[in-house]
């Protein structure tokens, strides 16, 4: 059976899968988000 993962703390996500009483687990990611105006124009 396939799991789902919310690598993600938002408690917005969480009440959305909550209300639709879709089984989850909460396994909050590692990766550091930079979103610098530098790092933009890169993309």
């Amino acid at each position: 059976m396939k799991r789902l993962i919310l690598a993600s703390q938002s408690p917005g996500r969480k009440a959305v899968l909550e209300k639709l009483n879709i089984p989850f687990e909460v396994i909050p990611s590692s990766f550091v988000e930079d979103m610098t105006l530098r790092t933009m124009r890169a993309i």
